[in-house]
Protein backbone atom coordinates (compact mmCIF):
# COMPACT_ATOMS: atom_id res chain seq x y z
CA UNK A 1 0.00 0.00 0.00
CA UNK A 2 3.07 2.31 0.74
CA UNK A 3 4.53 1.32 -2.60
CA UNK A 4 1.56 2.25 -4.88
CA UNK A 5 1.33 5.40 -2.68
CA UNK A 6 4.78 6.14 -3.08
CA UNK A 7 4.67 4.90 -6.74
CA UNK A 8 1.27 7.14 -7.67
CA UNK A 9 3.17 10.31 -6.13
CA UNK A 10 6.47 10.04 -7.58
CA UNK A 11 4.93 9.38 -11.20
CA UNK A 12 2.79 12.78 -10.52
CA UNK A 13 5.49 14.57 -9.59
CA UNK A 14 7.69 13.02 -12.63
CA UNK A 15 4.39 14.12 -14.78
CA UNK A 16 4.16 17.61 -13.08
CA UNK A 17 7.98 17.95 -13.65
CA UNK A 18 7.67 16.96 -17.20
CA UNK A 19 5.01 19.32 -18.00
CA UNK A 20 6.61 21.96 -16.07
CA UNK A 21 9.64 21.56 -18.35
CA UNK A 22 7.67 21.56 -21.68
CA UNK A 23 5.74 24.83 -20.93
CA UNK A 24 9.10 26.21 -19.87
CA UNK A 25 11.22 24.92 -22.95
CA UNK A 26 7.99 26.20 -25.44
CA UNK A 27 7.91 29.76 -23.94
CA UNK A 28 11.46 30.06 -24.60
CA UNK A 29 11.31 28.95 -28.22
CA UNK A 30 8.42 31.27 -28.67
CA UNK A 31 10.25 34.50 -27.72
CA UNK A 32 12.73 33.32 -29.92
CA UNK A 33 10.91 32.63 -32.72
CA UNK A 34 8.83 35.68 -32.21
CA UNK A 35 12.00 37.81 -32.25
CA UNK A 36 12.92 36.22 -35.20
CA UNK A 37 9.23 36.70 -36.73
CA UNK A 38 9.74 40.43 -35.91
CA UNK A 39 13.28 40.65 -37.17
CA UNK A 40 12.23 39.68 -40.53
CA UNK A 41 9.39 41.58 -40.78
CA UNK A 42 11.05 44.79 -39.65
CA UNK A 43 13.93 44.13 -42.90
CA UNK A 44 11.16 43.59 -45.32
CA UNK A 45 8.77 46.00 -44.66
CA UNK A 46 12.23 48.99 -43.11
CA UNK A 47 15.30 48.19 -44.84
CA UNK A 48 14.13 49.16 -48.25
CA UNK A 49 17.73 50.86 -49.37
CA UNK A 50 19.96 47.58 -48.16
CA UNK A 51 17.04 45.26 -50.23
CA UNK A 52 17.80 47.55 -53.67
CA UNK A 53 19.54 44.79 -55.17
CA UNK A 54 17.33 41.98 -54.29
CA UNK A 55 14.01 44.54 -55.41
CA UNK A 56 15.88 44.84 -59.38
CA UNK A 57 14.59 41.25 -59.32
CA UNK A 58 12.27 40.24 -56.98
CA UNK A 59 9.45 42.51 -55.67
CA UNK A 60 9.24 39.78 -52.28
CA UNK A 61 5.31 39.97 -52.42
CA UNK A 62 5.82 36.34 -52.16
CA UNK A 63 7.85 36.59 -48.67
CA UNK A 64 5.28 39.33 -47.56
CA UNK A 65 2.48 36.50 -47.66
CA UNK A 66 4.50 34.26 -45.97
CA UNK A 67 5.00 36.31 -43.45
CA UNK A 68 1.49 37.33 -42.95
CA UNK A 69 0.96 33.71 -42.96
CA UNK A 70 2.64 32.95 -40.28
CA UNK A 71 1.48 36.14 -38.43
CA UNK A 72 -1.52 33.57 -38.30
CA UNK A 73 0.33 30.65 -36.71
CA UNK A 74 2.13 32.62 -33.84
CA UNK A 75 -1.34 33.82 -32.83
CA UNK A 76 -3.05 30.34 -32.88
CA UNK A 77 0.35 29.43 -30.99
CA UNK A 78 -0.13 32.26 -28.53
CA UNK A 79 -4.00 30.92 -27.70
CA UNK A 80 -2.02 27.30 -26.92
CA UNK A 81 -0.13 28.75 -24.64
CA UNK A 82 -2.80 30.61 -23.01
CA UNK A 83 -4.69 27.72 -22.86
CA UNK A 84 -1.70 25.66 -21.57
CA UNK A 85 -0.76 27.96 -18.38
CA UNK A 86 -5.14 28.60 -17.71
CA UNK A 87 -6.75 25.36 -18.35
CA UNK A 88 -5.90 22.43 -15.86
CA UNK A 89 -7.31 20.08 -17.93
CA UNK A 90 -5.75 20.96 -21.84
CA UNK A 91 -5.95 18.93 -24.68
CA UNK A 92 -2.74 19.79 -26.80
CA UNK A 93 -3.74 18.27 -29.94
CA UNK A 94 -7.01 20.71 -30.64
CA UNK A 95 -4.56 23.45 -30.49
CA UNK A 96 -1.41 22.21 -31.68
CA UNK A 97 -2.32 19.65 -33.94
CA UNK A 98 -3.69 22.31 -36.52
CA UNK A 99 -0.55 24.16 -35.84
CA UNK A 100 1.48 21.55 -37.31
CA UNK A 101 -0.82 20.57 -39.99
CA UNK A 102 -0.38 24.48 -41.08
CA UNK A 103 3.58 24.59 -40.54
CA UNK A 104 4.06 21.29 -42.91
CA UNK A 105 2.32 23.20 -46.01
CA UNK A 106 4.33 26.22 -45.51
CA UNK A 107 7.31 24.77 -45.24
CA UNK A 108 6.45 22.69 -48.37
CA UNK A 109 4.98 25.63 -49.88
CA UNK A 110 8.00 27.74 -49.25
CA UNK A 111 10.58 25.42 -50.16
CA UNK A 112 8.49 25.08 -53.72
CA UNK A 113 8.13 28.98 -54.36
CA UNK A 114 11.87 29.42 -53.26
CA UNK A 115 12.94 27.12 -55.43
CA UNK A 116 11.30 27.87 -58.77
CA UNK A 117 12.01 31.85 -57.61
CA UNK A 118 15.97 31.23 -57.29
CA UNK A 119 15.65 29.62 -61.16
CA UNK A 120 13.16 32.45 -62.09
CA UNK A 121 15.84 35.60 -60.22
CA UNK A 122 18.73 33.13 -62.01
CA UNK A 123 16.99 33.18 -65.25
CA UNK A 124 16.90 37.46 -64.79
CA UNK A 125 20.58 37.84 -63.70
CA UNK A 126 21.35 35.81 -67.04
CA UNK A 127 19.59 37.91 -69.56
CA UNK A 128 20.57 41.10 -67.46
CA UNK A 129 23.93 40.48 -68.18
CA UNK A 130 23.67 39.80 -71.51
CA UNK A 131 21.54 42.70 -72.42
CA UNK A 132 24.23 44.72 -70.22
CA UNK A 133 26.98 43.49 -72.45
CA UNK A 134 25.51 45.23 -75.30
CA UNK A 135 25.76 48.81 -73.38
CA UNK A 136 27.35 51.52 -74.77
CA UNK A 137 28.70 53.48 -71.89
CA UNK A 138 30.38 56.53 -73.46
CA UNK A 139 27.32 57.62 -75.03
CA UNK A 140 25.84 60.92 -74.05
CA UNK A 141 23.66 63.64 -74.63
CA UNK A 142 24.43 67.27 -74.67
CA UNK A 143 21.43 69.77 -76.08
CA UNK A 144 22.19 73.67 -74.90
CA UNK A 145 19.11 75.42 -76.06
CA UNK A 146 15.57 74.63 -75.25
CA UNK A 147 14.00 78.25 -76.21
CA UNK A 148 15.14 76.67 -80.02
CA UNK A 149 11.71 75.01 -81.15
CA UNK A 150 12.81 74.38 -84.63
CA UNK A 151 11.49 71.40 -86.20
CA UNK A 152 14.63 70.83 -88.15
CA UNK A 153 16.76 71.45 -84.77
CA UNK A 154 14.32 69.11 -82.43
CA UNK A 155 13.97 66.31 -85.02
CA UNK A 156 18.18 66.11 -84.52
CA UNK A 157 17.74 66.20 -80.81
CA UNK A 158 15.19 63.06 -81.32
CA UNK A 159 18.04 61.49 -83.05
CA UNK A 160 20.96 62.08 -80.62
CA UNK A 161 18.42 60.92 -77.69
CA UNK A 162 16.99 58.03 -79.72
CA UNK A 163 20.89 56.88 -80.28
CA UNK A 164 21.11 57.55 -76.47
CA UNK A 165 18.45 55.30 -75.16
CA UNK A 166 19.03 52.13 -77.65
CA UNK A 167 23.26 52.44 -77.21
CA UNK A 168 22.87 52.95 -73.13
CA UNK A 169 19.63 50.22 -73.15
CA UNK A 170 17.92 53.06 -70.79
CA UNK A 171 14.23 51.39 -71.92
CA UNK A 172 15.61 48.49 -70.19
CA UNK A 173 15.26 50.97 -66.75
CA UNK A 174 11.58 49.76 -65.56
CA UNK A 175 11.62 52.83 -63.01
CA UNK A 176 12.62 54.81 -66.44
CA UNK A 177 9.92 57.93 -66.48
CA UNK A 178 9.70 60.81 -68.33
CA UNK A 179 10.79 62.86 -65.60
CA UNK A 180 13.35 61.10 -64.94
CA UNK A 181 14.96 60.58 -68.37
CA UNK A 182 14.17 64.42 -68.17
CA UNK A 183 16.35 65.38 -65.10
CA UNK A 184 19.04 63.21 -66.54
CA UNK A 185 19.63 64.74 -69.96
CA UNK A 186 19.00 68.08 -68.16
CA UNK A 187 16.54 69.58 -69.77
CA UNK A 188 12.73 70.05 -69.19
CA UNK A 189 10.11 67.47 -69.02
CA UNK A 190 7.78 69.64 -71.48
CA UNK A 191 10.77 69.97 -73.75
CA UNK A 192 12.05 66.04 -73.78
CA UNK A 193 7.96 65.62 -74.58
CA UNK A 194 7.68 67.91 -77.40
CA UNK A 195 11.26 66.67 -78.80
CA UNK A 196 9.62 62.54 -78.40
CA UNK A 197 5.78 63.67 -79.51
CA UNK A 198 7.34 65.10 -82.85
CA UNK A 199 10.12 62.82 -83.75
CA UNK A 200 8.65 59.38 -82.91
CA UNK A 201 4.99 60.90 -83.79
CA UNK A 202 4.01 58.98 -80.57
CA UNK A 203 3.94 59.60 -76.44
CA UNK A 204 6.77 58.86 -74.65
CA UNK A 205 5.21 55.81 -73.14
CA UNK A 206 4.27 54.31 -76.44
CA UNK A 207 8.03 55.27 -77.80
CA UNK A 208 9.81 53.21 -74.88
CA UNK A 209 7.44 50.70 -74.78
CA UNK A 210 8.10 49.81 -78.58
CA UNK A 211 12.04 49.56 -77.58
CA UNK A 212 11.33 46.84 -75.00
CA UNK A 213 8.72 45.09 -76.69
CA UNK A 214 11.43 44.90 -79.90
CA UNK A 215 14.05 43.62 -76.91
CA UNK A 216 11.57 41.12 -76.17
CA UNK A 217 10.70 39.86 -79.28
CA UNK A 218 14.43 39.74 -79.85
CA UNK A 219 15.06 36.96 -76.93
CA UNK A 220 12.06 35.23 -77.54
CA UNK A 221 13.28 34.33 -81.00
CA UNK A 222 16.87 33.40 -79.53
CA UNK A 223 17.05 29.91 -79.22
CA UNK A 224 19.24 30.18 -76.36
CA UNK A 225 16.36 31.75 -74.16
CA UNK A 226 14.17 29.38 -75.22
CA UNK A 227 13.76 27.30 -71.83
CA UNK A 228 13.62 30.83 -70.19
CA UNK A 229 10.71 32.17 -68.23
CA UNK A 230 8.75 34.66 -71.00
CA UNK A 231 7.77 36.95 -67.96
CA UNK A 232 12.08 37.17 -66.91
CA UNK A 233 12.18 38.24 -70.85
CA UNK A 234 9.79 40.86 -70.25
CA UNK A 235 10.57 42.28 -66.69
CA UNK A 236 14.53 42.24 -68.26
CA UNK A 237 13.12 43.64 -70.91
CA UNK A 238 12.27 47.12 -68.88
CA UNK A 239 8.55 45.86 -67.99
CA UNK A 240 7.35 46.18 -64.09
CA UNK A 241 5.25 43.82 -64.48
CA UNK A 242 3.55 40.62 -66.19
CA UNK A 243 0.00 42.57 -66.86
CA UNK A 244 1.78 45.57 -68.17
CA UNK A 245 4.36 43.04 -70.47
CA UNK A 246 1.73 41.50 -72.26
CA UNK A 247 -1.03 44.28 -72.60
CA UNK A 248 2.61 46.34 -74.22
CA UNK A 249 3.76 43.52 -76.63
CA UNK A 250 -0.03 42.81 -77.87
CA UNK A 251 -0.87 46.60 -78.33
CA UNK A 252 2.77 46.54 -80.35
CA UNK A 253 2.20 43.24 -82.31
CA UNK A 254 -1.53 42.43 -81.63
CA UNK A 255 -0.48 38.76 -80.34
CA UNK A 256 0.64 37.86 -76.85
CA UNK A 257 4.71 36.55 -76.43
CA UNK A 258 3.17 33.02 -75.77
CA UNK A 259 2.02 33.26 -79.04
CA UNK A 260 5.16 35.02 -80.75
CA UNK A 261 7.41 32.44 -79.30
CA UNK A 262 5.84 29.80 -80.61
CA UNK A 263 5.38 31.08 -83.90
CA UNK A 264 8.91 32.15 -84.14
CA UNK A 265 10.55 29.04 -82.86
CA UNK A 266 8.60 26.43 -84.53
CA UNK A 267 9.34 28.57 -88.05
CA UNK A 268 13.07 28.05 -87.19
CA UNK A 269 12.43 24.42 -86.58
CA UNK A 270 10.57 24.16 -90.07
Amino acid sequence: MIYLNTHNYSQEYTDGFIDQYNLIEETIIFVYSISIFYYSVYIIFTYKKELLFILNFDNLNWIKFFLFFSMGLVLLWIIALYKSHELAKFNPSEYYDPIRISISILIYWLGYHGTNQLRFVNSRIFIRNQIRSQINVNQSVKIRNEDNRDDNKQQAHFIEIDSYINNTKKFTDAKLSLESLAEELKISTSFLSSIINKGNKTSFTDYINDYRVNQAKELLKDVEYANYKILSIGLESGFNSKSTFYSAFKKHTGITPVQYKKSVLNFDEQ
